[in-house]
């Protein structure tokens, strides 16, 4: 398994994988599957492009893309916005590798903490990144009133 990196103007390369995993987070939510419904690859870019900086980083095996990272920096805060290895792939230490990479992407550009959000219902997601050394610092909740779920 190698970690490469990808320049920021082939993001589109990972699209697959991050439909992989829109799809998984889309049936583990309980309450918030109309969200990942309506997100898309490209609205999500958008956002990550808005920040200070940001890197995205590849786990490959031979040509294949095993998974990726995609790592962003505002106001000095660095996050890990996404990642996500393909189920042939995992417990071969590709995930750790790939925050590793990230991980000295972002203390390279001095930043002051390193924050996730993890997707309700995700509890893998959550014991992989507690063995990664994160705490949880907060938990929190949403309500959506019913006459706001829907676009008109």
């Amino acid at each position: 398994m190698k970690i490469v990196r990808i320049d920021n103007t082939q993001l589109s390369k990972i699209q697959p994988l991050w439909e992989e995993l829109n799809i998984f987070h889309t049936e583990i939510s309980t309450h918030f599957k109309y969200h990942f419904e309506s997100l898309t690859f490209r609205s999500r870019l958008e956002e990550i492009e808005k920040s200070d900086a940001f890197a995205l980083f590849a786990a490959t095996e031979n040509t294949a893309f095993a998974g990726y990272c995609i790592v962003s920096i505002t106001n000095r805060i660095g996050e890990i916005d996404s990642i996500y290895i393909r189920p042939e792939y995992r417990n071969k230490k590709a995930g750790r590798k790939l925050m590793e990479e990230a991980e000295a992407w972002l203390n390279s550009h001095n930043i002051t903490r390193i924050q996730i959000s993890v997707v309700e219902g995700n509890h893998a997601a959550i014991k992989f990144y507690q063995g990664n050394g994160y705490c949880k610092k907060t938990t929190v909740l949403e309500k959506h009133l019913s006459n706001n779920l829907l676009p008109e």
